[in-house]
C-alpha cells in the first residue's frame, strides 16, 4: 500500500479531544439532530452551552456513548484532513478538492480517447450490494492498520462500529435491541470515509494488476505521443473499470473481484453490472460471461450522467425535461398564488438541470423548452385554459435589482458553469482529471489547453474550451515570479491588458508571446521592436512606461488568477453569472428593495412588481390585447380610461375605499 499516514498525522488524529474543537463540532451538527438517546437536539446544546458546556466536554472527553453523534463530528473532521494521503486519485468522493464531474469528465474523455483509436475496449459499470450493509470489521480495521493508523485511533474506530445496536419493529412496536457483526452506521458522517477507504482494497488490486502488465486501461494520449492510462475510476461505491476486450483480463478481473468479496464482505450485484463494448467487440456474450454481468450499448449513463453520448444532442436532455415535467404535474394539481409558483420556479425549476449543464453545452432548443415549462407554469398555473402571459420573458430573466423576477438565465448559467472548468484547470495545482486533459489536449500556454479541433477530442471539451477568452477577460493575474503571465495578453496591471492598452506599440513588439519574467530583469524591461519607432511613436512609448511603472518586481511563488469582482479573488458560478448576465445592470430609481425586501406575504410582492410594471390586466391593458370593452371606469363612471394610475391612484371610488 503506497497510500499511509505519518507519525505527525498520527499524532494529530489521536490527540486529546480539546476544548474549542468540541465546540467547533457542535455547531457543525444539524440542529434538528438529538446526539443521545434522551432526545435533547443539538439546537439545545448550542443555546444552552454555557451552562452544559463543561459536562458535555467531560462526557465526550470520556468517550461516552451517549454523546456519540459529536464524537463522530469530531473524529470526522480530523480524518478529513489526512484522507488526500490515504486514497488513490482514482477515487472522487468526498476528498476536499476532489468532485463527482470530475469522475464523469474523465470517463467521458477516456471513453472518446478509445473510440478515435478505433481499438475494441470494455467498460464494466460494477454495482456494490448494500455497500455499508456488508462490511467485513475485521477488513477495515486491518486496512486502516496497514495504511499508518496508531492503535489508539484503531480503538476509537472499532468502538464506534461496533457499538451500534437494532431493533426490528413488529406492527409498529420495537422489540429490544440486538448487536451486528459487520457494516457501518447508516448517516454517520464517519461512514463515508471509513467506507471510501475499505475500497481502496479493490483499487490497489488493480493498480498491481497494470504495473504487471495483467491489465491495460484506457489510453489518453496528445498528438506528439505523451499518454496517460486509466484502468478504473470510483466515486465511493461506483466503480468504473476500463479494460482490453480482451478474455485473460477479464478473467483477472473476475480473480480481483473475487478476492475482494471473499476479504472485504463486500458483494457485487452482477444483476445490476454491465458491460459496455467501446468500439466493435467481438463475441462480447462470452466475454460477459467470465464476468457474470449483463451487456448494454454505448451511450449509457454513469453516475447519472450521458456516457459515451454526443454533447450537443438534445435526446441527452429528455431526462431533464421529463423532470420537470413530472414535477409540474403535482404543483398544477395545487392551488397556487403567482408568488408560490416563482418561488417553486426559483428554488426548484431554475436548478434542475444545473447538474447536466455542469458538463454538456445546453442546446437552444432545450432552452426553449425549459423556458416554455417555465413560463406557462408562471402563468397559467394549473389553469388549462391559455391565459395572458402580463410581462415579456426577457424582462422576467431579469435580476431583481434590475426590475426583474430573478428567473434563472439558463444560457448565461451554462456558459458559467462551463468557465468554472477553465478556472479549475487554471488555478488547480495537481489533480488527475486535470492531467487527463493536459496529457490529452497539451498546453498552449500555462493557464489553458490548445483549442480543440473538430477533428480530435470530444465535443463537450471544445464547448468549455471556446469559453476561455471570456474568463480571460474578467481575470487578472495576480503576478508573483511572472514566469506564467502574458506580457501582452494577461491582465496583471489594473488598466487592463498591455495588448489592448497599447495595440500599436505591441504590434511593433518583436516578443508578442512572452511572459513577464521573460521580458523583466533586475536592470529593467527588455524590449525590442521590428524596426526603429517614428517620433509620433515615441510618445505613445513614453505612455506605455509610465503604466509599466506600477510594476514593483517580482517575487518568488507562483502567479495565479483572480476574478474581477469587487476584489473578490476567487471565482464562483453566481459571481460570474452576475457579471456576464447583461440584464443584471442595476437601474437607477427602481425600487426593488420595497417589493422584495420587506415582510408583506410574497403574492402581495409579486402583485406590487405587476403594478409597479403597469402590467396588471385593467380595462386599457385588455384593450391592448384586442378584447373590446367600454373605455369607462366602471368603479367611479368617468370616462377616464380604467388604467393602472387611474384605478389604484386616481380614482375617487378606490380613494374612498
Amino acid at each position: 500500500m503506497n497510500h499511509k499516514i505519518n507519525a505527525e498525522d498520527n499524532f494529530m488524529l489521536q490527540k486529546e479531544f480539546e476544548d474549542q474543537e468540541i465546540w467547533d463540532s457542535v455547531k457543525l451538527c444539524a440542529s434538528d439532530k438529538a446526539p443521545g438517546p434522551d432526545g435533547f437536539t443539538m439546537a439545545f446544546y448550542t443555546h444552552c452551552w454555557e451552562v452544559i458546556g463543561k459536562d458535555v466536554i467531560a462526557t465526550i472527553k470520556n468517550f461516552h456513548e451517549s454523546v456519540y453523534k459529536i464524537i463522530s463530528k469530531i473524529l470526522t473532521e480530523r480524518i478529513k484532513m489526512v484522507m488526500h494521503k490515504l486514497v488513490d486519485p482514482q477515487q472522487l468522493a468526498f476528498i476536499k478538492g476532489r468532485q463527482i464531474m470530475d469522475a464523469i469528465l474523465m470517463a467521458n474523455e477516456c471513453v472518446d480517447a478509445r473510440t478515435r483509436s478505433r481499438a475494441p475496449g470494455i467498460l464494466c459499470k460494477l454495482d456494490i450490494q448494500k455497500a455499508y450493509d456488508h462490511l467485513n470489521w475485521k477488513y477495515l480495521l486491518e486496512t486502516l492498520s496497514k495504511r499508518g493508523f496508531g492503535g489508539r485511533w484503531l480503538r476509537w474506530m472499532k468502538f464506534c462500529i461496533s457499538t451500534v445496536k437494532f431493533s426490528v419493529l413488529i406492527n409498529g412496536t420495537p422489540t429490544g435491541f440486538f448487536s451486528s457483526q459487520r457494516g457501518l452506521r447508516q448517516g454517520d458522517p464517519l461512514s463515508p470515509f471509513l467506507f471510501i477507504i475499505a475500497m481502496e482494497g479493490i483499487n490497489d488490486m488493480l493498480k498491481i494488476a497494470q504495473e504487471k502488465s495483467r491489465l491495460r486501461g484506457f489510453r489518453v494520449s496528445s498528438r506528439v505521443g505523451a499518454d496517460l492510462e486509466i484502468t478504473h475510476l470510483q466515486y465511493a461505491d461506483d466503480t468504473l473499470v476500463l479494460c482490453d476486450a480482451n478474455k485473460n483480463q477479464l478473467k483477472i478481473l473476475r480473480v480481483i473481484f473475487v478476492l475482494f468479496e471473499a476479504i472485504s464482505g463486500l458483494h457485487i450485484n452482477w444483476n445490476k453490472s454491465f458491460l459496455y463494448p467501446v468500439n466493435e467487440v467481438h463475441d462480447l456474450p462470452s466475454l460477459a460471461r467470465i464476468l457474470g454481468g449483463r451487456t448494454g450499448d454505448l451511450p449509457t449513463t454513469y453516475l447519472g450522467m450521458p456516457l459515451g453520448a454526443k454533447s450537443k444532442s438534445i435526446g441527452i436532455w429528455n431526462g431533464v425535461i421529463e423532470k420537470c415535467e413530472k414535477r409540474l404535474v403535482n404543483w398544477k394539481s395545487q392551488y397556487l398564488s403567482l408568488g408560490g409558483r416563482l418561488t417553486l420556479i426559483n428554488s426548484v425549476l431554475d436548478s434542475m438541470p444545473t447538474y447536466m449543464m455542469s458538463l454538456f453545452p445546453i442546446p437552444d432548443g432545450v432552452i426553449d423548452k425549459l423556458d416554455a415549462l417555465r413560463r406557462n407554469f408562471l402563468w397559467e398555473g394549473n389553469s388549462e385554459t391559455k391565459k395572458f402571459h402580463l410581462v415579456k420573458w426577457d424582462t422576467l430573466i431579469e435580476s431583481k435589482q434590475a426590475a426583474g423576477m430573478g428567473i434563472r438565465n439558463l444560457k448565461i448559467q451554462n456558459q458559467c458553469l462551463m468557465m468554472k472548468w477553465l478556472w479549475r484547470f487554471a488555478s488547480s495545482e495537481q489533480a488527475l482529471w486535470k492531467d487527463v486533459i493536459q496529457t490529452k489536449y497539451e498546453m498552449e500556454d500555462p493557464w489553458i489547453t490548445k483549442t480543440v479541433t473538430s477533428t480530435y477530442g470530444s465535443s463537450h471539451r471544445r464547448a468549455i474550451r471556446n469559453h476561455w477568452p471570456k474568463l480571460r477577460e474578467n481575470c487578472s493575474i495576480k503576478l508573483r515570479n511572472g514566469r506564467k503571465t502574458s506580457f501582452w495578453e494577461d491582465r496583471w496591471i489594473e488598466q487592463g491588458s498591455l495588448k489592448t492598452l497599447f495595440l500599436d506599440i505591441f504590434t511593433l513588439n518583436q516578443q508578442q508571446r512572452a511572459t513577464v519574467a521573460e521580458i523583466w530583469s533586475n536592470q529593467g524591461w527588455n524590449l525590442s521592436f521590428r524596426r526603429p519607432l517614428n517620433d509620433w511613436e515615441i510618445q505613445r512609448l513614453v505612455e506605455f512606461y509610465k503604466v509599466l511603472g506600477q510594476f514593483k518586481g517580482t517575487i518568488d511563488a507562483q502567479d495565479s488568477l483572480g476574478w474581477q469582482d469587487h476584489n473578490r479573488d476567487n471565482f464562483s458560478v453566481r459571481r460570474a453569472y452576475k457579471k456576464l448576465n447583461p440584464c443584471n445592470s442595476q437601474r437607477n430609481g427602481w425600487p426593488w428593495k420595497l417589493i422584495w425586501k420587506t415582510k408583506i406575504p410574497y403574492k402581495v410582492s409579486c402583485f406590487t412588481w405587476l403594478l409597479a410594471k403597469q402590467a396588471v390586466l385593467t380595462q386599457e391593458n385588455l384593450m391592448k390585447r384586442n378584447i373590446q370593452l367600454s373605455p369607462r371606469c366602471l368603479l367611479c363612471g368617468e370616462e377616464e380610461v380604467e388604467t393602472v394610475n387611474h384605478l389604484f391612484l386616481h380614482c375617487r371610488i378606490i380613494n374612498i375605499l
